[in-house]
């Protein structure tokens, strides 16, 4: 095993899960996607795409009415119920103890 030469300083996890006919509702699916988007945009916006990373997951053991279920790396942070209007609220919840560069 190698370490990575290349680590971020702020990681997104997004769930994107899809589930049909389950008695724990749909997953956050759709708004799962909205949000990936949504933060991969904002990254990409800062120029903080080395530093900043998102990526889409399957389920993180959280299944929301509404929104989406979002890990936040290293602040060892679950946001859920996250909606596209929370984008800047969740993005300073993993600034705040992480100065970016």
């Amino acid at each position: 095993m190698k370490k990575a030469p290349l680590h971020p300083q702020l990681h997104f996890f997004v769930c994107c899960n899809r589930r049909q006919n389950s008695p724990l509702g749909p997953g956050c699916s759709a708004n799962g996607d909205a949000v990936y988007a949504a933060l991969k945009k904002r990254v990409q916006q800062r120029g903080e795409i080395r530093s900043v990373w998102v990526t889409q997951t399957g389920c993180l053991g959280i299944c929301p009415a509404k929104g989406a279920t979002v890990a936040i790396y290293p602040e060892q942070a679950i946001a859920t119920e996250v909606e596209l209007s929370d984008i800047d609220a969740l993005y300073e919840i993993g600034l705040a103890k992480k100065k970016i560069e």
